[in-house]
């Protein structure tokens, strides 16, 4: 059997002494490995940066503006294109991965919102957004019906009902739920109905028990606010029971037998 012809090289980048198989395609080689290649050969624009070179700069600005036309016309889309959270596992993932680090740095101090420490009265672009936000909304709230009036009600009661699992009932509001006991009644506690969170409903005769605070409501944006939320209620079907906390406090029995001519 014919013995078979080494051929030895040394490599261009490493200078490793490399014995190999003699073919007209080994004697060419100069480099041990795809590696050794790569780190002896650099591109043309190796460590060069927008900043610091005019073809680049002017490469990269051609690529962004041909790929934006692209965008533009659809001939090329994201990858997430049409997919949300809810539909998409990958989407979800990178979401939650964005949303936490970003969260991490506002934490660590790493980045801060522009209007950190500003005020309505310190600058003036900080007044602007404020009065611009409140016109857009007052215009855009005139349409109960309206998708964004809905959204921001929406809100409204998800905070409330994360403000109340954090906070405890109010001594009035105990003493309600005590009376309610007593008369062995089926009640839910601190109850979200359409746009507001009332005190207690009783499902059974549809009846919503409100318990208030003389300082808060009778203040005159709160009056109108509740006189609105009766209204409301009352033409939605919901019978409303309103009980000052001082009747509360002196006047349980009477309490009682109010709520028992109700049901």
């Amino acid at each position: 059997m014919k013995k078979k012809e080494e051929f030895v090289f040394v490599c261009k980048f490493c200078k490793k002494e490399v014995v190999m198989r003699k073919t007209k395609v080994n004697e060419k080689r100069k480099y041990c490995s795809v590696q050794c290649r790569a780190n002896d050969i650099k591109p043309w624009n190796f460590g060069l940066t927008k900043e610091t070179d005019e073809r680049i700069k002017s490469a990269s600005l051609s690529q962004s503006l041909t790929r934006k036309q692209k965008f533009v016309n659809g001939e090329i889309k994201l990858w997430n294109f049409g997919l949300t959270k809810e539909t998409d596992n990958r989407v979800k993932e990178a979401a939650e991965k964005v949303s936490f680090t970003r969260k991490q740095k506002f934490v660590s101090g790493e980045i801060t919102s522009w209007n950190l420490g500003l005020t309505k009265e310190t600058d003036e672009r900080v007044l602007k957004n404020s009065v611009n936000t409140k016109k857009s909304m007052l215009l855009l709230m005139k349409d109960k019906e309206s998708l964004v009036y809905k959204n921001h009600m929406r809100r409204s009661i998800i905070g409330s009902l994360k403000a109340q699992e954090q906070k405890s009932f109010t001594n009035i509001e105990v003493i309600l739920y005590k009376v309610l006991d007593e008369l062995l009644v089926q009640y839910e506690k601190q109850y979200p109905i359409h746009y507001w969170i009332v005190d207690a409903f009783i499902p059974e005769s549809n009846l919503i028990i409100q318990a208030d605070g003389e300082y808060w409501h009778n203040k005159k944006d709160v009056k109108q606010r509740d006189d609105s939320s009766n209204k409301y209620l009352e033409k939605c079907g919901f019978k409303i029971l309103r009980f000052w906390g001082n009747k509360i406090l002196n006047e349980r029995q009477s309490v009682k037998e109010d709520i028992l001519h109700a049901l």
